[in-house]
């Protein structure tokens, strides 16, 4: 998976994660100051955003850009199993709310 896109002369650190949802679970509205790539392992996962949707299957990987707004929620019927990485600038949290931007459950 890949490229993940930083900017050159920015310090970035690596947030590394592990993600179990069961079918229905979703995240809040959020974005990462840094790129964000996620390889499901098991189950189906449904990224929405404010252009549309992506959805992940067992043994496919999806990749986003810094500031990209999305939330996403376990689709299907089993359970989603996911690894994580951000990529995010050292001076900003890792994740920050989605302010003004409300999804229109299209992973539903």
């Amino acid at each position: 998976m890949g490229p993940l896109q930083v900017k050159p002369g920015v310090d970035y650190t690596a947030q590394y994660m592990e993600g179990t949802f069961t079918p229905g679970m979703s995240t809040e509205p959020h974005y990462h100051p840094g790129p964000e790539a996620i390889y499901t392992l098991t189950g189906e996962v449904c990224f929405e955003m404010p252009h549309g949707k992506i959805v992940g299957r067992a043994g496919e990987g999806v990749v986003m850009e810094a500031g990209h707004l999305h939330t996403l929620t376990a689709t299907g019927p089993e359970q989603r199993r996911s690894l994580a990485l951000v990529i995010y600038e050292s001076a900003q949290p890792w994740r920050l709310p989605a302010v003004g931007w409300e999804p229109k459950n299209l992973c539903n």
